[in-house]
């Protein structure tokens, strides 16, 4: 038999891997909050076993889609903060839920991967003031006591409220 022996060398290349986020996560912030606040529960974060690469973050997804239109979330492409979106009125009555896809990109130049991952922004509802409205009555001086001279409307955004009408100080007859 013969034998004989040679030296292999085997070079690897290593390969851009997908960076990896944490499986849905879920947030909480109250109604009617300015634009621009930040949701509470710190950022969505990622990682990636590439040396030298970062992250890039994007919302790709929001539900429902009708309300979703006027971009009710942003997130920050670099830190991955969530934050309401300037034209945003969250209101827990008419929309009391969000469920958002966020990705994660790394900054490979040549085959820049991704993942994502889901999150359920729960909105808390707070007591919504309510809108009374304007009722001008004439009296005339022959007008009898007891005799109903108009009713007062009012609209509250919260179920079951009950509501209690006063007159204020400024309301007092003219002569």
């Amino acid at each position: 038999t013969l034998t004989g022996s040679a030296i292999i060398i085997i070079n690897l290349n290593d390969v851009n891997e997908n960076p990896v986020l944490a499986a849905d996560f879920s947030r909480e912030i109250f109604e009617n909050v300015p634009a621009g606040t930040i949701i509470p529960g710190g950022a969505i974060t990622g990682t990636d076993v590439d040396a030298g690469q970062t992250l890039s973050y994007t919302i790709t997804a929001c539900e429902p889609a009708g309300e979703c239109v006027t971009n009710p979330f942003v997130i920050d492409k670099i830190s991955g903060v969530l934050s309401v979106g300037t034209n945003t009125n969250l209101n827990f009555e008419r929309q009391n839920s969000y469920k958002l896809t966020v990705r994660a990109t790394d900054s490979d130049p040549a085959d820049p991967l991704f993942a994502e991952t889901s999150i359920l922004i729960s909105v808390k509802n707070r007591n919504d003031a309510p809108i009374a409205g304007t009722t001008n009555v004439r009296i005339g001086e022959d007008t009898a006591a007891g005799t109903i001279l108009g009713f007062v409307s009012q609209s509250d955004e919260d179920a079951g409220e009950t509501h209690t009408y006063k007159f204020g100080s400024n309301n007092c007859w003219r002569y």
